[in-house]
């Protein structure tokens, strides 16, 4: 993969043989999605779908435009996704047709880490089934 990247040589490339340049950028590009440790078939859709949005756009402003409101959309989408699982582990639900007195026979384990530490030996020592009264 190459890590050196010379704007001036790439940008005098585009100018003035943007044949070769294009032939460069995809060569860069597809060596970044294989030597990457990514999902090949999903980068290349992701690829497949700038390209598309550079064709369509027929300018590269517009396309640079483009891209960038396909990389926001994807960014919020995944933003979204992760705020819900976020939020699904911080309020555990139910389970359907549970009791209240079921709830309450749920041993909480700390959340400094000790699964197993004394205060689920104490539990277990002193026969506490979480029952009242």
């Amino acid at each position: 993969m190459q890590t050196n990247f010379d704007f001036d040589e790439w940008m005098a490339l585009a100018s003035n043989a943007p044949d070769e340049f294009d032939r460069r950028r995809r060569l860069a590009i597809e060596q970044l999605i294989y030597d990457g440790n990514v999902n090949v078939r999903q980068m290349q859709g992701l690829q497949f779908r700038i390209d598309m949005e550079r064709v369509r756009a027929r300018r590269p402003l517009k396309g640079c435009l483009r891209i960038s409101e396909l990389m926001w959309s994807q960014f919020l989408h995944f933003r979204d996704a992760m705020n819900t699982a976020a939020f699904l582990v911080s309020h555990p639900m139910r389970k359907c047709g549970s009791t209240d007195r079921e709830i309450k026979n749920v041993i909480p384990f700390p959340s400094n880490g000790r699964a197993f530490g004394s205060s689920l030996k104490r539990h277990l020592t002193t026969g506490n089934t979480g029952e009242t009264g």
